[in-house]
């Protein structure tokens, strides 16, 4: 459910594309989408991350303030400034159950 939808909001990822591409993925929503991340320390970063499935998702990771969005199709931004070196993400079903769905996630670097 939903992953046609999810990768075709973040587009395909090809570094050719977008020189400023960085890294993405997509995975179940109830598995979540867990990631870890080499970045230029200091360096500006702008994370999407898109659901589409019978929940919410709650979005952590290092530099960001955490956040939680429905799993509707709507893509949801935001900018690392200053980033770490090494950053986290970690985005997980809220609720209980057996959540269906896609999640997807894009991190391009923001010209400095």
């Amino acid at each position: 459910m939903g992953e046609a939808q999810v990768r075709l909001a973040l587009g395909n990822g090809s570094t050719d594309d977008d020189p400023a591409f960085v890294a993405m993925g997509f995975e179940r929503l109830a598995e979540g989408a867990h990631a870890q991340t080499i970045l230029d320390r200091g360096k500006g970063y702008t994370l999407q991350v898109v659901c589409v499935g019978t929940t919410s998702v709650k979005i952590t990771g290092t530099g960001l303030k955490p956040s939680t969005t429905a799993c509707d199709g709507t893509i949801v931004s935001q900018r690392i400034i200053n980033a770490p070196a090494d950053f986290a993400l970690n985005v997980r079903a809220t609720g209980g159950g057996n959540p269906s769905g896609s999640i997807g996630w894009r991190l391009n670097r923001l010209s400095n």
